[in-house]
């Protein structure tokens, strides 16, 4: 809002990156077109595209995973990957995956890539620094 021009904008989705549209804030049925802001470059790129697709890959492979099907899940963080390039989330699903098929030296070079994509939460870092010991252990 900018209370000095009496303004207030209302963002279109998705998660606001679509437009914000104006409104005289002492008549909040009349837009002013003329102070739209127009959605942001990350949506109209297609870069949200392939981000919501990465997402619904992510999702995929680890339901797949705990149904046992590995190569499935290998699939689908490949395809994240794709979508999603460097995301360290990508790289964990991998090296899960990869462990669950007995390819633990590749599962822990994929745990490195995925450490080295800086997760954002302590206990996923955590969780991807035990699955690196676990391919490390003899067989």
């Amino acid at each position: 809002m900018d209370l000095t021009d009496g303004i207030f904008w209302a963002a279109r989705s998705p998660h606001q990156l679509g437009r914000f549209i104006a409104f005289d804030s002492r008549f909040v049925e009349r837009p002013l077109p003329e102070r739209t802001i127009a959605e942001d470059p990350f949506l109209t790129s297609g870069e949200y595209q392939r981000q919501v697709a990465a997402q619904a890959s992510l999702e995929a492979g680890w339901a797949a995973l705990k149904k046992g099907q590995a190569a499935r899940a290998l699939e689908r963080a490949q395809q994240a990957e794709k979508d999603n390039p460097g995301f360290y989330r990508n790289a964990w699903l991998r090296a899960e995956s990869l462990l669950a098929l007995g390819r633990r030296p590749e599962a822990g070079a994929a745990c490195a890539v995925a450490l080295a994509g800086q997760p954002a939460l302590g206990n996923e870092r955590a969780r991807i620094k035990k699955l690196r010991q676990q391919t490390i252990r003899n067989p």
